[in-house]
């Protein structure tokens, strides 16, 4: 009996995962099945500070948490407003205050603090419509009441973004010659 070139290829593919089927029972330790894996929700015992503690009964096991019932509790946690856009090429705020350092406590702004922001900042564009009201600064989607760099966008005009920190504004005009 002749076997086709891709009779053979099977044959080979076949031979080869078994093979590897065999290594990793019989020298890497491979579990029976995929049921007898699972995650418990117990610490791993600590081993630096040895404690005398009753031996476990027989019928008490830890308990085990299905990987489902985790990814539903972490999704809980969070605190999404899905009506209101975010802008994808940002990292969300807990990573970026994770990443940045932290503000001082003090949040005096300095005597010139309006001009520094308007000569750091541009504003690129306003959409102003029925449902809602954004202005885009810096690559920064920003709505009534958000801040930036302490200031809080309390206007929006046609050509215009108008924000303000402690009774001084700092008014912000789109560039049309673009």
């Amino acid at each position: 009996m002749t076997l086709s070139k891709r009779q053979k290829s099977v044959l080979a593919l076949f031979a080869i995962a078994l093979v590897a089927l065999v290594i990793d029972r019989a020298f890497l330790g491979g579990s029976g099945s995929p049921s007898e894996a699972s995650a418990s929700s117990s610490p791993p015992p600590d081993t630096n500070n040895p404690q005398t503690s009753n031996p476990p009964d027989e019928e008490s096991k830890p308990s085990t948490v299905r990987l489902d019932q985790k990814i539903e509790a972490l999704w809980l946690e969070k605190d999404l407003d899905l009506q209101q856009p975010r802008e994808i090429f940002t990292l969300p705020a807990p990573w970026l205050a994770d990443i940045l350092p932290k503000k001082p406590e003090n949040t005096a702004m300095p005597k010139d603090a309006v001009t520094v922001f308007m000569t750091s900042h541009e504003l690129q564009g306003v959409v102003i419509s029925d449902q809602t009201r954004c202005v885009t600064v810096n690559d920064h989607i920003l709505y009534l009441g958000d801040e930036l760099d302490g200031f809080t966008l309390i206007a929006i005009a046609e050509d215009s973004a108008t924000f303000e920190f402690d009774a001084r504004r700092a008014v912000l005009k789109l560039e049309r010659d673009r």
